[in-house]
């Protein structure tokens, strides 16, 4: 047996005084009686005294007590992490359409519920594959990266909503993209896209995205979901209305379907019965290669801190009943004098204390993957990390790490925005969150966004220097982006007037553009090395020279801090409801 956290172990030796100064008490209790009176005159004098049994009731809140310090260390059983067993498999990535659509009740209960059930259905198929899951709306992001835990993805299958992606849409190639890049190097086995949509893709790309896949030898299977008759959109348990007031009607699209299946070398299966769409999925994917794939077992400790609650919980109700005195008819029901009711409130506080220590000791070994950059099962701890907090902040922060190092930006933008709605999040965190924002926004060249993230972030911590100094970078290569653009756009329009001119020379005015060639020709002789340092990033020189030039303004940003504060705390009690 092990512990996970044996700092609480050292409270056991509190314990040992407290035992000391109980049997002290006791035996100072039958000095004093033997020194007024003797044994049979105490007797008579206090009939129904115990000294026994003050000794018996503190002898076990001193071992509940101990109990419950043993369960606060997590007692575990070593697991057979090193043990492995070799199966032979496929990899899948299952895409999960979660767009306002899905929630159309033409199959009960709704659609969503019928395409959760039937990815249930294909996880226990597929006991020996690796799987992973995507969620996608108007944007996809990887919900769980390929595993062999199926145990996980069912449990991140269940609290799946349509709420996680806050922009609409079907983006069916964005998720066929997002799929690709979620597979593993091998080439000896069989790879597989399940989309689970209803095919209202009003955005173009998903037929060359299967294209792709099939060239990449990804097979695309499309299962749709819905009926061809359609339905309304129920949310919060009114019917959606577009802008005119009409009721809104969802039907399934199964050409769209069927082409994005051709494209990507699969099949197309639509039904209400989910035992065929089972079935002729299942012929589907044994056509795949299978190959060896290697699969831990049993890969975390056995958790054993129940049995010493429940040990504590009885020692705890024992000690309610053992009265001070003998027992006369409970001596009037005594129950206000035990120590019982505390006793008990330290034990639930103690398995509240375990269930936010597993979140703590999940985002730990999160991070300490995310140091040894193994990304993708530092992906998993977050996961799991939100299954136990859902509003975690610092799961959200993480996942974007993770996203961010793997090149995922949109997949990483989604998770900050996510963490951003953690209500318990300090402004300093928020800073955070906000200067990642940033960054992303940098790497998407999106300085404009990149630039308000970095002010939002000054806002909530202004002392942050590295902040100061990415904002100045987005700030001078956002005037850059604005100055080539601009220059596009009259190089352009100096070429249609060109071309203009071209087509009816005046007659009477000499041709002076062989003059101007020179000219020309001597500025594409000059060297080409400004152009190349202005596409480039900030030398230290320049971002110290534009730091300098901000810390000039920063009376005006202090007076736009406070003014902004200001506002937000005017603003405090509208949020609250909005909340």
């Amino acid at each position: 047996m092990q512990f996970y956290s044996p700092n609480y172990l050292y409270g056991l030796l509190l314990l040992i005084p407290l035992l000391a100064l109980s049997l002290w008490s006791y035996w100072q209790r039958r000095r004093l009686l033997q020194r007024f009176a003797d044994k049979d005159l105490g007797q008579a004098l206090t009939p129904l005294a115990s000294g026994k049994k003050y000794l018996l009731r503190d002898l076990f809140l001193l071992l509940a007590g101990a109990c419950i310090l043993i369960a606060l260390a997590r007692p575990q059983l070593p697991s057979t992490t090193g043990r492995e067993e070799e199966s032979k498999g496929i990899e899948a990535m299952i895409c999960l359409d979660i767009s306002n659509s899905m929630l159309c009740g033409d199959i009960a209960p709704n659609r969503l519920s019928f395409a959760k059930r039937t990815i249930t259905g294909l996880l226990d198929q597929m006991k020996t594959d690796r799987v992973g899951l995507i969620i996608f709306a108007g944007s996809a992001y990887v919900q769980l990266p390929i595993t062999s835990d199926l145990s996980t993805a069912r449990e991140f299958l269940s609290d799946i909503t349509p709420s996680m992606i806050s922009d609409q849409g079907t983006a069916i190639a964005q998720a066929i993209q997002l799929a690709r890049q979620s597979f593993s190097d091998r080439t000896d086995l069989g790879k597989a896209i399940i989309v689970l949509t209803d095919g209202e893709d009003f955005e173009e790309g998903s037929e060359e995205a299967a294209k792709e896949a099939a060239k990449a030898g990804i097979r695309i299977e499309v299962i749709g979901i819905g009926s061809e008759q359609g339905g309304p959109i129920s949310i919060d348990g009114s019917q959606l209305t577009d802008e005119a007031g009409n009721m809104v009607v969802t039907r399934l699209n199964p050409e769209k379907c069927q082409r994005i299946a051709e494209a990507g070398g699969g099949a197309f299966v639509s039904s209400t019965s989910q035992a065929t769409i089972l079935k002729e999925i299942a012929s589907q994917l044994d056509e795949l290669p299978r190959a060896s794939l290697t699969r831990s077992r049993d890969s975390q400790a056995r958790e054993l801190f129940a049995p010493w609650l429940v040990g504590a919980l009885l020692l705890l109700i024992l000690e309610f009943f053992i009265m001070g005195r003998k027992n006369k008819f409970l001596i009037r029901h005594n129950i206000f004098k035990s120590k019982a009711p505390l006793a008990l409130a330290l034990l639930l506080a103690g398995s509240w204390s375990l269930h936010a220590q597993g979140t703590k000791s999940t985002l730990r070994q999160a991070r300490k993957l995310y140091l040894q950059k193994d990304y993708t099962q530092a992906a998993k701890e977050y996961h799991r990390a939100l299954l136990r907090d859902s509003l975690s902040g610092a799961a959200r922060f993480g996942l974007a790490g993770t996203a961010y190092e793997a090149g995922r930006f949109d997949e990483a933008k989604g998770s900050l925005d996510r963490a951003l709605q953690d209500p318990r999040l300090t402004p300093r965190e928020q800073a955070d969150v906000l200067h990642n924002l940033g960054n992303v926004a940098m790497k998407k060249k999106d300085y404009a966004s990149a630039v308000e993230s970095y002010q939002e972030a000054l806002i909530r911590n202004p002392e942050n220097e590295g902040t100061r100094y990415n904002l100045a970078l987005a700030q001078k290569l956002l005037q850059k982006q604005q100055q080539q653009q601009q220059q596009q756009q009259d190089k352009q329009q100096n070429k249609d007037n060109q071309g203009g001119n071209k087509q009816q020379p005046p007659q009477d005015q000499p041709q002076q553009k062989p003059q101007q060639k020179p000219q020309e020709e001597k500025k594409k002789d000059q060297p080409s090395q400004p152009q190349e340092q202005r596409q480039g990033q900030l030398t230290k020189e320049q971002a110290e020279q534009l730091l300098r030039s901000f810390r000039s303004d920063d009376e005006k940003t202090r007076q736009k801090v406070e003014q902004k504060q200001r506002q937000e705390q005017q603003s405090n009690h509208k949020n609250k409801k909005r909340w």
